[in-house]
């Protein structure tokens, strides 16, 4: 695979979600994912809790946790996807929890303490 910037790898992404494909994705054929991530955190946690959901995409993880989130802490690079989150119903509905950290994972400036750690859409983005 040729070597890229990450600025042309947030530019691939912002084009890919400006196409609406990643809506439609998480829609449909990718929502088992969120389901069994909401399993897990439900599992192991009774108390609520602090989620920093990576490569969060259009947040639909929030949808599923909210009533079990103490603060959801969605992390994104795309300048899409962020606004496909702000306009979503789970943003709308539950503004007060959200935290919206919008940098590179490997440079987060945040210092918070997370319960819960969520990547369930970047394994694709990591090349070795």
């Amino acid at each position: 695979m040729d070597d890229k910037t990450i600025f042309e790898r947030i530019d691939c992404q912002n084009r890919i979600w400006k196409t609406g494909l990643y809506d439609y994705l998480f829609k449909s054929v990718f929502s088992i994912r969120f389901c069994i991530c909401n399993f897990y955190i439900r599992m192991y946690s009774s108390k609520p809790v602090n989620v920093l959901d990576v490569g969060a995409g259009s947040g639909t993880l929030l949808s599923f946790i909210y009533d079990i989130a103490k603060n959801y802490n969605y992390n994104d690079i795309s300048d899409e996807a962020i606004k496909v989150f702000k306009n979503s119903e789970a943003f709308k509905k539950h503004a007060s929890i959200v935290n919206i950290l919008h940098e590179n994972i490997n440079e987060l400036q945040n210092q918070s303490y997370y319960d819960i750690i969520v990547s369930l859409g970047i394994a694709k983005f990591v090349y070795e």
